[in-house]
């Protein structure tokens, strides 16, 4: 006999859910349920939610009214019971009111309550197979089946009911939070599911987080299913991959088994997905996951490790956008042998993402491909919000093809459906040819860029930054120092600008603050020598140059300011898209796995300059300051670097002729620089925050145009000979 909660509702549903009830206690269980007049019901909140995570079976029943909101809460009792269900994993029968039924007005919220009950709708629909209903007969006809199929398909044994209630065998345990257990200190619990229990642990001995799983007593206690858990525990540890959690391996504590794992901060794809506005991610977001997905899967497979189980849930995010599979192997080990123990079938995974030969053996001996079917599930419901099949026959089911892809690129839903073809023989091989389509999708979409950086080439390159130009407009302000000083072309058309604060620092040349950080200097029109007869030969020859007036950015772009251009747009830049970054070795540009702005192999803050930038990012920077600021923002030519970093004169440094270090003082950071006697002596091991070596700025007073890291110009490299 099975306990199934049936949702709290208005009055509006009385007769429904009364219909509901009924039609569960004919089939022999018991039901669970507020009173109907729930509107004025004032029954603790937490009593409703501890009745849905106690039950068996969560039956959702919603019309057109979204429920009380009791107080302290922002959502109504309906749907914080329904999100209880999610969260305890129980399994959820939808019904929803059919939008042609006869209703009465009176029965239909308004306003900002009507806005939330259609979200939430429209939630269960993506979520959900849902089932709608017209009348209260219709509705009993329909749960009552609904119900039956359900518990038919889980076939519960009393010894698998008692072994998977971890909240009973474990509940001694959460009881030790914050105290010792072994070596460890519990610290708290991170999740709980129908595959254990996990806890999150802190290593007295490393001084260390980890995650440990504990492994059920029926396992450990078993010869052989506990010799197949190390087989596979080990198996898993094999794997070494940065999207991959690391499996550290099985221990005993004071007499209880943990698998150990490497403790891992994030969000699952799942809580992302439910998190975005619009209940899905962009193309761009999407390929950039499924890639990071497939190379740890890619990985997993060449160690002979199936995951069987890949889901927006076992997949997470940590802050700084890295990718993390979850449960790698270890729960089909943990399900099987639970099974196996009691002579039941060991199905493992989740029907939604279940592949047609995990559900059925007309489809022959399970592979690799159950997981690529996984990816192209995942990445189905990343796209569009929603799921391909809304029922477990419809995959088993050979001539039942996935709803429709919509609002997606030719390509990418080629992808898609190739991952969910049921004949094995059609969908793709392995991951790596999974991996190829990704790249080719993303290959397709990179823009032409400079051949290399431009001049200087004894500037440390960390990757490439921006610095900032403004051409033909200036500045006006209320606030103007010595405004007679002024040079004419400035005063000629600084009405475009309002806001800003314009001021001569230092007597010697103009600053403009935009806010934010950005402060620009300006260069004034004129001619200057460009180029070097002493330097490379595509610095050759020497020339003279002439420039009109413009203003260029005092400092790189930071990690800061950067960052609100991403978080802003939600950008992906090209180094995270494509799993990798260019760095400077000793003589050349090389490919480097897993850098990007955020993480570029080295510490750093928001007061750095941003790094792993390519040309496009740079650019797609420069379009969203110039449309916060109202201000036509360019990355600078070569002519306007060089010019800004060499003044008019034809000195070697923009301080002067000699090297950066000079008479016991720094004038640029130079920490990697292989010529130099006093290399890596500066005090910083790589880049360094702007603005740190004010001794050596030119004489327009701009920073760090020598050393610190390499910055981008607008035009293509050339030799000047040819130019």
């Amino acid at each position: 006999m099975a306990k199934i909660y049936i949702s709290s509702t208005y009055e509006d549903l009385k007769k429904e859910r009364e219909a509901a009830a009924k039609a569960i206690r004919r089939l022999g269980h018991t039901d669970i349920a507020m009173e109907n007049d729930v509107a004025y019901d004032k029954r603790p909140v937490d009593k409703c939610l501890e009745d849905v995570r106690n039950c068996d079976v969560y039956v959702g029943i919603f019309a057109w009214r979204y429920g009380d909101i009791p107080e302290g809460q922002n959502k109504s009792i309906t749907h914080l019971e329904y999100e209880e269900a999610q969260k305890a994993g129980k399994d959820c029968l939808i019904f929803l009111l059919d939008e042609e039924a006869d209703w009465s007005v009176k029965k239909i919220d308004r306003k900002e309550k009507r806005d939330k009950i259609e979200r939430l709708r429209s939630e269960l629909q993506k979520r959900h197979g849902v089932s709608f209903f017209s009348n209260a007969d219709e509705l009993s006809g329909l749960v009552s089946p609904a119900v039956s199929r359900l518990l038919d398909a889980q076939k519960p044994s009393p010894v698998i009911q008692t072994s998977w209630k971890f909240e009973e065998d474990f509940k001694w345990l959460e009881d030790l939070i914050g105290k010792r257990f072994g070596k460890y200190v519990i610290k708290e619990k991170l999740g709980r599911g129908g595959k254990g229990v996990v806890f999150k642990v802190m290593d007295t001995l490393e001084d260390i987080p980890k995650a440990a799983k504990l492994v059920p007593p029926q396992i450990a206690d078993s010869p052989v299913a506990f010799k197949e858990l190390k087989r596979e525990v080990n198996n898993a540890s094999r794997i070494i991959h940065p999207n991959v959690v690391k499996v550290l391996g099985l221990e005993k504590q004071e007499g209880q088994y943990f698998i150990m794992m490497e403790y891992i901060e994030g969000r699952s794809l799942e809580q992302i997905l439910a998190d975005s506005k619009e209940e899905k991610l962009s193309e761009t977001e999407v390929i950039t996951l499924m890639k990071k997905l497939a190379q740890g899967l890619h990985e997993s497979h060449k160690n002979q490790v199936i995951h069987r189980d890949i889901k927006p849930a076992n997949i997470m995010v940590t802050p700084g956008k890295q990718l993390k599979i979850l449960d790698f192997g270890i729960s089909y080990q943990v399900t099987k042998s639970m099974t196996q123990l009691v002579g039941e079938d060991d199905k493992t995974g989740t029907w939604p993402y279940m592949a047609p030969e995990q559900l059925s053996t007309d489809y022959g001996r399970e592979n690799e491909q159950v997981d690529i079917w996984g990816l192209g599930v995942t990445m189905y419901q990343l796209l569009t919000g929603q799921l391909p099949f809304k029922h477990r026959d419809q995959i088993k089911d050979r001539n039942e093809k996935p709803y429709e892809l919509e609002g997606v690129t030719k390509k990418i839903r080629k992808i898609v459906m190739k991952c969910l073809a049921k004949d094995r023989k059609k969908r793709f091989k392995n991951m790596e040819e999974v991996l190829e389509a990704l790249k080719n999708v993303s290959k397709k979409k990179v823009k032409v860029r400079p051949k290399v950086p431009p001049n200087w080439k004894w500037i440390l390159a960390a990757a490439a930054i921006i610095f900032l130009v403004v051409i033909g407009i200036f500045i006006k302000d209320k606030i103007i120092n010595k405004l007679e000083e002024v040079p004419e072309d400035v005063m000629k058309i600084q009405a475009k600008i309002g806001k800003e604060k314009v001021y001569i620092n230092n007597s010697s040349y103009w600053e403009a603050d935009y806010g934010d950080g950005i402060k620009m200097v300006y260069i004034p029109a004129g001619e200057f020598t460009m180029g070097s007869d002493k330097g490379d030969y595509d610095e050759y020859p020497e020339h003279k140059v002439y420039l009109d007036g413009y203003w260029m950015g005092k400092t790189e772009v930071t990690v800061g300011q950067f960052r609100k251009f991403v978080e802003e747009n939600r950008y992906i830049t090209e180094a995270e898209m494509d799993g990798l970054a260019y760095t400077w070795t000793s003589d050349k540009w090389e490919p480097k796995e897993g850098i990007t702005w955020k993480n570029p192999g080295f510490i750093q803050d928001d007061n750095y300059p941003v790094v792993c930038i390519s040309w496009n990012d740079a650019v797609e920077y420069c379009k969203w300051i110039s449309e916060k600021k109202e201000i036509n923002f360019k990355l600078p030519t070569e002519a306007q670097w060089e010019k800004a970093a060499r003044g008019s004169t034809g000195i070697e440094y923009p301080w002067g002729d000699h090297e950066p270090y000079y008479k016991g003082e720094w004038y640029a950071n130079y920490a990697a620089h292989d010529s130099w006697e006093k290399r890596g002596e500066d005090g910083f091991g790589f880049t360094a925050p702007v603005g740190s070596y004010p001794q050596g700025a030119p004489s327009y007073g701009l920073l760090d145009m020598v050393g610190n890291v390499w910055e981008w110009c607008y035009d293509r490299y050339g030799i000047y000979s040819n130019g």
